[in-house]
């Protein structure tokens, strides 16, 4: 009996600690698991915090109709505080890093942790219309009850997409009266030459791609693996024909064509531009209708442009558009390049001015610069 009495007295001394121990051991492994679902979603954070920022920086230039004197270090007060020279600054609210800080906190206290994160180092690039943004954050998360403490340090990287902001620049310069907002062209340069054909007419055309018999053919050109397989009667009306094979009877189709020419890169609804026998993708219209901006070497970047800056102040590939300066207010349409920073820009000298192949014979205000033809490679287009 005593011997029984002694063996039940240390099973008992071994099961309660052993309990006790599976306890901790799952509240800590919760408190694990809590911290790595706090910083998940950080990188998505830090997304939305980076476009907040730049878009309500935009909306105060916009709104005030005055440039900021530093983008680069409003754009850090937003992105980590959501304000601007200390006050709150529109567009923020829940959206700044110190935001996301709180939120965090408090959710782990609500869940009876105590959670400190401290910012160590942020930063942020301009690419493009793509701002580049990191952060590193230093989190400490202690249990009370288990007294466990983890220590972590966590980078997280973002790449916030500008589209569909309003481009200050412009609607300061043009007095509030022509607004452009922010949207990636198709291509790199306005026009990309694609091919050059075997059997071509004299004459220039432009106009859209369709790759099917169209009943509306007015302003397109009808893009075929070989025209030989239709009848006259059939395409005659389109502005344009383009074929990979040549023809047997090539004037007898239409008066704009170009035979013996790569299709395959063409897509439906592409805008082609025929220069003799240089077949071309263009974007020329895009760009000014429907404000697509694409890299230059030259030009302002999207901080530059929330400081009314012509020029780019770190000497960094910027970004433009053409202008339609049709859509000007009177007293500002003048003949020049329809570049927006060179448009704008009296003081700088970007050559002579020169007229596009059917871009400029359908709007006679366009004009580019000698310096963008160069760059674009665009000489066998100008007229």
């Amino acid at each position: 009996m005593a011997a029984g009495l002694i063996m039940m007295i240390a099973a008992l001394q071994v099961s309660g600690p052993h309990e006790t121990n599976s306890a901790e051991g799952e509240r800590i492994g919760e408190a694990a698991f809590f911290l790595d679902s706090a910083l998940s979603d950080a990188d998505r954070t830090l997304e939305m915090a980076t476009r907040r920022a730049f878009t309500a920086n935009t909306n105060y230039v916009v709104t005030e109709g005055e440039p900021l004197q530093q983008a680069e270090q409003n754009m850090s007060e937003a992105l980590v505080n959501g304000t601007m020279d200390g006050e709150p600054l529109d567009g923020t609210e829940n959206a700044s890093i110190n935001d996301w800080n709180n939120r965090v906190s408090e959710i782990a206290s609500g869940s009876g942790y105590e959670l400190g994160i401290t910012l160590e180092d942020y930063d942020f690039e301009e690419n493009g219309l793509d701002l580049e943004s990191s952060f590193t954050v230093f989190t400490v998360l202690e249990d009370p009850v288990t007294l466990a403490s983890f220590n972590r340090t966590e980078s997280k990287q973002s790449s916030t997409s500008l589209e569909d902001v309003e481009d200050p620049l412009i609607t300061l310069r043009s007095e509030g009266r022509y607004v452009s907002q922010y949207e990636e062209c198709r291509l790199e340069s306005p026009a990309e030459k694609i091919s050059e054909g075997q059997q071509r007419s004299q004459n220039s055309a432009k106009g859209e791609a369709a790759k099917q018999i169209d009943e509306e053919q007015e302003n397109k050109v009808f893009v075929t693996d070989d025209i030989d397989d239709y009848e006259p009667s059939e395409v005659e009306d389109y502005e344009a024909i383009v074929s990979e094979q040549i023809s047997e009877q090539p004037d007898s189709y239409n008066d704009n064509y170009i035979y013996g020419v790569e299709i395959n890169v063409i897509e439906e609804g592409d805008k082609l531009l025929l220069n003799k026998e240089q077949l071309w993708i263009s974007v020329f219209t895009e760009m000014f209708q429907e404000n697509c901006y694409m890299e230059t070497d030259t030009a302002p970047t999207v901080l530059d442009r929330l400081e009314n800056r012509l020029i780019s102040a770190e000497e960094e590939s910027g970004i433009t558009t053409f202008l339609d300066v049709s859509q000007l207010p009177d007293e500002l349409q003048t003949e020049g390049s329809a570049v927006d920073y060179v448009y704008f820009n009296e003081s700088s000298d970007y050559g002579s001015l020169n007229e596009i192949v059917e871009v400029s014979d359908r709007y006679s205000w366009f004009r580019i610069d000698d310096y963008h033809v160069d760059y674009w490679d665009l000489e066998d287009l100008v007229e």
